[in-house]
């Protein structure tokens, strides 16, 4: 099986070994979506990159994009949710509304476990959101 890069590896690749002192804010923030797949997919080495989660810079817009993520499509289930129940015949609705249920199931699990490394410093707690998101990361697209 090919290695699959992270986007920790890329950005080791792209801006060298203090990369993570390269990163804005808003970059973070942007990558959080990538961050999210590479972890449900199972890709990211936290023996290697677990230090980026005790960053605080990291860690902090990792949150602030996670939580915008979260938001988002909390806002667009609960809606489609409401529609489905208005109108029950609309097509292609009832399988929307369960991918959206998918997506910020996701998005709060990885929110969760982010807060516990947070409180804790324990990158221990991230091990696990590979195998409890197993099944539902082709919904984090």
């Amino acid at each position: 099986m090919a290695k699959q890069n992270s986007y920790f590896t890329s950005m080791v690749a792209q801006r060298g070994p203090e990369w993570l002192m390269t990163l804005r804010p808003d970059e973070i923030q942007n990558a959080t979506k990538k961050i999210v797949r590479d972890m449900a997919k199972g890709v990211v080495d936290y023996e290697r990159f677990g230090s980026a989660f005790l960053d605080p810079k990291f860690m902090e817009n990792l949150l602030i994009g996670l939580s915008n993520e979260l938001e988002s499509n909390t806002f667009n289930y609960n809606g489609c949710s409401m529609l489905l129940n208005a109108y029950p015949q609309t097509p292609n609705l009832p399988q929307h509304v369960a991918h959206l249920s998918k997506v910020v199931y996701a998005y709060t699990l990885v929110y969760n476990k982010l807060l516990d490394v947070k409180s804790s410093g324990n990158i221990g707690y991230l091990t696990d959101v590979s195998g409890m998101l197993y099944n539902d990361r082709m919904h984090l697209v």
